[in-house]
């Protein structure tokens, strides 16, 4: 099975052509499509220390 079963349904056909679009205009390549798409949410804040810990923990997930 392919490694982007999830994530070409906001990616593949003729309906999501606007999709494939904007990931064009953020740096997607046409080998990108065939990869998983993986979101990382951050909810750092300098205002508040109970995240504290949280960036270190995103910059190794997004390196």
């Amino acid at each position: 099975m392919a490694d982007n079963w999830r994530s070409r349904t906001i990616t593949q056909g003729a309906a999501r052509s606007p999709n494939r679009a904007m990931l064009r205009a953020v740096g997607f390549g046409d080998g990108d499509f065939q990869k998983a798409i993986v979101g990382v949410a951050n909810g750092h804040s300098t205002m508040n220390p109970c995240n504290a810990g949280i960036q270190p923990l995103v910059d190794r997930a997004v390196a």
